[in-house]
């Protein structure tokens, strides 16, 4: 019996979850329609959720990938390119080199025309975006949620590990993801020629901790008085960006930041990432729900950095070696 297109659908997101995901581990339960799209039980009995989003360079390459027809019209039976389509995609013909190098070969082909690297960028940001608002139609009854995106068709081949950050972190796409209501957002990319996880909020986290340290560093610790300023600071800082869902405090002499689902303990030599998600982030007492304005000093400081520094850095996690 042929699988529906729903079917196969589910078994397509059930792929995707488990490059991030023991899928064993998830909840089925056939009888529940609500979204998102899985769910997890944790230990103490309280559930969380995954939704899963497909991201592609184009409407025309979500097309072309989930209609064969389509496709196979075009390449095989001289179909016609829709009215939509035609900016980016146009017929052809592809010359292969047999395999004895004795001479070529012709097959029908088609040929896509690429976004700019802004624009893919600015198209994933709207996609994050878009989840963001449907956000507040996901079952109440869970702990929290998070969002894997799978990039499907990516317009950059030749990424590596080193260049995460600076590839795929634009201001539209920090934004989105900063104001994000799910805990975490994965992004499965190809770095490397592997399929990697790359934690979104981890990794903007990273950056705001690098830069923030760089500003104090720079300013001769006008700006500080003493611990509980460096608190309040830092604080205002991540709301500052839209950030709300963040404990800090001093805890033994070390700075303990709880966020997205990570608890990031930081002490004189280190910095110690551990996991934390199957706890709530904790209440935070210091509030700033009118002013969230940074100090003058602090803005025209973090663009200088941000203009002479290039940020290569980023975390990426092994599709193959860990799974939650």
């Amino acid at each position: 019996m042929e699988k529906s297109r729903e079917q196969l659908k589910k078994e397509r997101e059930k792929q995707i979850l488990s490059i991030v995901y023991d899928v064993d581990k998830c909840v089925f339960d056939e009888k529940d329609s609500e979204k998102p799209d899985f769910k997890f039980r944790l230990d103490n009995g309280d559930k969380f959720g995954v939704e899963i989003t497909e991201f592609y360079s184009s409407e025309t390459e979500a097309k072309l990938m989930k209609d064969k027809d389509y496709k196979n019209d075009l390449l095989y039976n001289d179909g016609r390119i829709h009215k939509k389509d035609e900016d980016i995609i146009e017929k052809g013909t592809l010359f292969f080199m047999s395999y004895d190098e004795s001479g070529f070969y012709e097959v029908p082909g088609l040929l896509r025309h690429l976004p700019s690297e802004t624009d893919y960028l600015n198209k994933l940001a709207k996609e994050i975006g878009e989840k963001n608002k449907k956000y507040a139609n996901y079952s109440e009854s869970l702990k929290y949620i998070n969002l894997i995106v799978n990039e499907v068709d990516s317009i950059f081949m030749n990424t590596t590990k080193e260049n995460v950050f600076r590839t795929y972190f634009n201001d539209n796409v920090i934004k989105a993801v900063s104001e994000s209501p799910f805990r975490e957002i994965f992004l499965l990319a190809k770095v490397d020629n592997e399929v990697v996880r790359i934690p979104m909020k981890l990794n903007i986290f990273n950056m705001r901790i690098f830069l923030f340290n760089k500003v104090i560093e720079s300013v001769d610790g006008s700006l500080l008085n003493n611990k509980t300023d460096e608190i309040k600071l830092l604080t205002k800082y991540f709301y500052s960006s839209g950030v709300f869902d963040i404990s800090i405090k001093y805890r033994k002499k070390k700075l303990e930041i709880v966020y997205s689902n990570y608890k990031i303990i930081f002490d004189k030599r280190r910095a110690l990432i551990l996991d934390y998600h199957k706890f709530a982030i904790p209440e935070f007492k210091i509030k700033y729900t009118t002013n969230h304005t940074m100090p003058k000093k602090f803005t025209q400081k973090e663009k200088e950095i941000l203009n002479n520094h290039k940020l290569y850095y980023g975390f990426i996690f092994d599709s193959k070696h860990w799974r939650y």
